[in-house]
């Protein structure tokens, strides 16, 4: 149960990872479909709505990505870490004095 858990995390991260990318294509479709050129601004009826989907992608990305990241490389990385590195279980000596 606890593989398939952890698979099913890893699904979730990749797919919440997916969702900028999603919505950069859909907003390239949809600039095709208005009449868009591939660059420079884009002055055709109904591209207004662009500079929302922008800044919604770049926060969507800037929000999710590094806590994606941390989930998807860092906590494995941090807990094979710590299972790799020897037991040093230090037990410093009472202090003269202390019972």
């Amino acid at each position: 149960m606890k593989v398939f858990l952890s698979i099913v995390k890893w699904i979730w991260w990749l797919g919440l990872a997916y969702l900028p990318l999603k919505l950069w294509s859909l907003e390239r479709s949809y600039m095709d479909r208005i009449g868009c050129p591939p660059r420079g601004d884009c002055y055709a009826p109904g591209s207004e709505i662009l500079l929302d989907w922008d800044l919604l992608i770049m926060g969507a990305a800037l929000l999710v990505w590094p806590v994606c990241l941390w989930f998807l490389v860092v906590v494995p990385l941090r807990a094979f870490w710590i299972r790799l590195r020897p037991n040093n279980s230090f037990k410093p000596k009472p202090l003269r004095g202390s019972a």
